[in-house]
């Protein structure tokens, strides 16, 4: 789940996101940084406002099991989507995330004698049109820096109310740089730019790759688990939203958007210095890495 507040009744505003994502209610900055966080499982949501349509503004409180608090103020169809909270709370009691099983399998440890190259493979994002009916939910937000292999479940797309639940994958074995999968236009054009640009895009899903990594899976490998469960719950893209201010595809369109999804490759970049910062925080966060990372300087 994903959603913007809105200025002036209906204009969203793009600075603000507020989200469901690795079992929290989250209020996050454009530029990723958070702004307050509830665990969802067995929350309560009361709404004030909303009017007595679907799409009327309101503010919704979500508390805690703990009594903790997180307010979504200037909310658009504040009545759908405090449904849709409520179902994702009730859902979530008492069950262990995706997220606490991949953190209780996984190790973020980089294995021994790995050295790492000067390069970086960037993963193309979601497209914003599948969110019609469906959500993405990122794994690795809450882990810092962590070692992911080839193959590795990095996120998960969700039809809503339904058990379709299709793994993203991370195409290369690496270390986790930049860990948002991020939600892209749905433009032919905006994938011909992607397969021809020469500067990395900075704020998508980003792996340094081990010296001796073979090339990065295709996209298809990525997202083909996804584009399946979508085309299975294609009538559920004809019709209107039923969470958010979207009207039905046509066929033609739907056909279009998952096509373009697969239209975008993974693209490798020099690591030093586009991602200089996060490879200094790395350094920092987790000081065993300065040793595999200490031949990454800016030139």
């Amino acid at each position: 789940m994903n959603l913007h507040p809105v200025v002036a009744g209906f204009i969203p505003n793009i600075f603000v996101t507020y989200r469901v994502k690795d079992g929290y209610a989250e209020i996050a900055t454009l530029w990723g940084a958070m702004k307050g966080s509830v665990p969802i499982s067995g929350a309560s949501i009361s709404l004030e406002g909303g009017g007595f349509l679907q799409v009327s503004v309101g503010t919704l409180t979500i508390t805690g099991r703990n009594a903790e608090t997180l307010v979504w103020n200037n909310v658009l169809g504040a009545k759908g989507v405090r449904a849709r909270l409520k179902a994702l709370a009730k859902q979530t009691l008492g069950a262990p995330s995706a997220s606490t099983k991949a953190q209780e399998t996984d190790t973020d440890q980089v294995p021994s004698g790995v050295k790492f190259s000067s390069k970086v493979v960037v993963v193309p994002g979601y497209l914003s049109g599948l969110t019609h009916s469906g959500e993405f939910l990122n794994l690795m937000e809450r882990k810092s820096y962590p070692w992911i292999n080839r193959g590795d479940i990095v996120g998960e797309f969700r039809i809503h109310d339904s058990d379709h639940i299709a793994p993203i994958r991370a195409p290369a074995s690496g270390l986790l740089l930049h860990k948002e999968l991020s939600c892209d236009g749905c433009s032919a054009s905006s994938a011909r730019e992607w397969n021809n640009r020469v500067q990395p895009p900075l704020a998508k899903l980003a792996i340094l790759l081990p010296e001796d990594e073979s090339a990065p899976e295709s996209v298809q490998y990525i997202y083909s688990e996804m584009c399946r469960i979508v085309c299975e719950m294609k009538h559920r893209y004809l019709e209107k939203s039923r969470y958010w201010s979207m009207g039905p595809f046509t066929s033609e369109v739907f056909d279009e958007l998952v096509k373009l999804q697969t239209a975008r490759e993974p693209k490798i970049f020099d690591a030093v210095p586009n991602w200089r910062d996060y490879i200094e925080e790395a350094k920092v966060k987790r000081p065993e890495l300065r040793p595999l990372l200490a031949h990454l300087r800016t030139p």
